[in-house]
């Protein structure tokens, strides 16, 4: 660091020379030594800070101080950056103390934006023997500046006491809603006058109708020696109204109405928080504390009597009072019953089988509530007949508090596993495959001791499949497999059996053709219009012949009689030969001779036109005749 110091020294030197730089002296370049006491005790700590006048004129800056022995450094480095420095740290060439002589080297960086702060360091000391006179202890301070054209500057020094501020308050305390202290009234100044200095008080927006933190600062600039200072102080808008809680001090409550919230009946109100913090404590009739609110509910569903104390809190930690409570519970309600609503019980374990194995009842005052059953029979000896009973029962406590009637269902499991034989695979033709499930029946056969049993299909193509897949994979494989077993009511499972299924497809093709018709007469046929319809393939080999040739598609128009014959053939050879006759007639009415339908066909818009024009000349005529008739009869008159 020392070496480094020389070489930018000498580099300083080298630029003055070099570039014929001059060396400004001026009362103008003013810059300010300020220590915060002019006399000093051994230990006692001093502060120097340094400003400079005009900071902005500056481009370096470059000082040497000798503290001696009398004084030690108290931070690791010599000169710290104020929140008002002109310079930052990576601006900063030399900082270090070498044989009691502090040296501080920077230099602006020209990109920097121009700043209002003219602080250039702050050095913290403490000293190690009485200082009488700080001002003339330090007689060897120096400070050259370089400006922004490369002008080194020595500037005038003024050495000076800082300024004594003294504001006692740590922080402000306001009640709510409480005007806000004259906080400048609380600083004093003592080594200025009025016109050597000024203050400005910075105060966020405060409400003191709201609970909050808030910052007052002072800012001062002392006209003296050219420094400011900001002095910050925190404020605190407190509530210290205690909130307040009321409630009876007995609450009833029936044992049908009783839940966590009913046993809360109170209210609290505070002067600011409309939300407070509830800290409730729960008692047994025994005043000892019961754990928990859960726990409070459920001692209370067997006892009636509990206490509650309740101590409400609000956001400004302000406590309320204690209330105490007694919760009285009274007892209306009958005993609660538990119970199977359905009992299945396998039919080798009958003998053994205790009805009040599976009801439950419990009372809050009764140890031992009565089930009575409305039916008076043997219900093992009725149950070795019967697979099935429902049974009506009701439970009542010592207080005759009665329930309602419950319904219990009872069950016999069947343990007995059904079986299932193969008698046949199963061949049948298409024509017969709406009867499939009456057929398949007669494959196979089950025996199991209870009728109440159910048939388990799993349709097999090449996995399995529901029923229309497998009828679509029949009809295109003509043979599939169906695996078939039975469950009874009680879940017993038979073993599988595996039934071939054989289809034969003996239904030929359906054709028939929409655009001609047997017999008829046409002008011409632009192509023939054919539908094709089987029952187990959409996969159909068709040919078409027009008059024994292999039809094409092509316009039919040649006059004369004409055959269209269709040959389809499915995947099973079913074969269907379709055949249909019709003629080409020339277009003129004289071509369909005596047929309705050809006129109808070809030739009814020329029809209706000539049957117009037809009547319209008759009745022209008849208009004539009659006009000429009615002539002659006023002549011979």
């Amino acid at each position: 660091m020392k070496n480094g110091f020389k070489i930018l020294i000498i580099i300083l030197l080298l630029n003055i020379v070099f570039n014929n730089y001059t060396i400004v002296y001026g009362n103008t370049n003013n810059v300010y030594v300020i220590y915060s006491d002019l006399e000093l005790k051994k230990n006692d700590e001093l502060r120097i800070v340094i400003n400079v006048e005009d900071a902005n004129y500056y481009n370096s800056c470059i000082i040497n101080i000798d503290i001696k022995d009398d004084f030690s450094l108290v931070n690791s480095v010599p000169c710290e950056l104020l929140l008002n420095s002109y310079f930052d740290e990576e601006e900063i060439y030399v900082n270090e103390l070498t044989n009691n002589n502090i040296r501080f080297v920077a230099f602006k960086n020209k990109s920097n934006t121009t700043t209002t702060f003219n602080n250039l360091v702050q050095i913290t000391l403490k000293a190690n023997s009485n200082i009488k006179d700080v001002i003339s202890y330090f007689d060897s301070i120096n400070i050259t500046l370089q400006d922004k054209s490369n002008n080194t500057i020595v500037p005038t020094i003024n050495y000076s006491e800082g300024m004594k501020v003294e504001w006692d308050k740590e922080s402000y305390i306001v009640e709510l809603n409480e005007k806000l202290p004259d906080f400048l009234s609380d600083i004093v100044i003592y080594n200025r006058e009025e016109d050597e200095y000024t203050i400005k008080l910075i105060v966020d927006d405060i409400n003191t109708s709201v609970v909050s933190n808030k910052i007052v600062s002072v800012y001062i600039y002392d006209y003296v020696n050219s420094s400011q200072l900001y002095i910050s102080k925190t404020i605190s808008i407190v509530d210290n109204i205690r909130p307040i809680i009321k409630g009876n001090s007995v609450i009833e409550i029936n044992d049908v109405d009783l839940t966590k919230d009913s046993i809360f009946n109170y209210t609290t109100s505070d002067n600011y928080d409309d939300v407070l913090t509830s800290y409730i404590t729960y008692y047994n009739q025994e005043q000892k504390e019961v754990k928990d609110l859960d726990a409070f509910v459920k001692y209370l569903s067997s006892n009636t009597i509990g206490y509650l104390k309740i101590i409400v809190e609000d956001s400004s930690k302000n406590k309320s009072e204690e209330l105490v409570q007694t919760i009285k519970i009274i007892d209306t309600t009958s005993p609660v019953v538990s119970y199977n609503k359905e009992i299945e019980i396998e039919d080798r374990l009958l003998d053994s089988f205790n009805i009040l194995d599976y009801i439950k009842a419990v009372d809050q005052y009764d140890t031992n509530p009565l089930i009575v059953f409305n039916e008076d029979i043997n219900l093992v000896e009725y149950l070795k007949e019967h697979i099935s009973i429902e049974l009506t029962f009701n439970s009542k406590d010592c207080f005759n508090n009665k329930t309602d009637d419950y319904i219990i269902s009872i069950s016999i499991i069947d343990t007995v596993i059904p079986t299932i034989d193969k008698l046949n695979d199963l061949s049948l033709k298409d024509v017969h495959f709406g009867s499939f499930e009456e057929y398949l029946s007669k494959c196979f056969k089950v025996v199991d001791n209870y009728p109440n049993y159910v048939i388990n299909y799993k349709y097999m193509s090449t996995q399995e499949v529901n029923f229309e897949d497998f009828k679509k994979y029949l009809f295109s494989n003509n043979t599939g497999n169906i695996i078939i077993n039975v469950e009874d009511s009680s879940n017993n499972i038979s073993n599988d059996i595996e039934i071939v299924v054989k289809v034969e497809d003996t239904t030929p093709p359906v054709v028939s053709i929409n655009n001609i018709e047997e017999g008829k007469k046409y002008l011409t046929i632009s192509s023939v219009d054919y539908v094709i319809k089987d029952n187990f393939t959409s996969s159909i080999d068709t040919k078409i012949y027009l008059d024994g040739n292999e039809y094409k598609g092509n316009t039919i128009n040649q006059l004369g009689v004409h055959t269209i014959r269709i040959v389809c053939t499915d995947e099973s050879n079913n074969t269907t030969n379709f055949e249909v006759n019709f003629e080409i007639i020339k277009n003129n009415l004289i071509g369909c001779g005596t047929d309705l339908d050809c006129y109808s066909d070809n030739y009814m818009d020329v029809i209706y036109i000539a049957l117009i024009l037809f009547f319209s000349t008759v009745f022209i005529v008849i208009v004539r005749v009659a006009v000429k008739r009615s002539k002659t009869r006023n002549l011979k008159h």
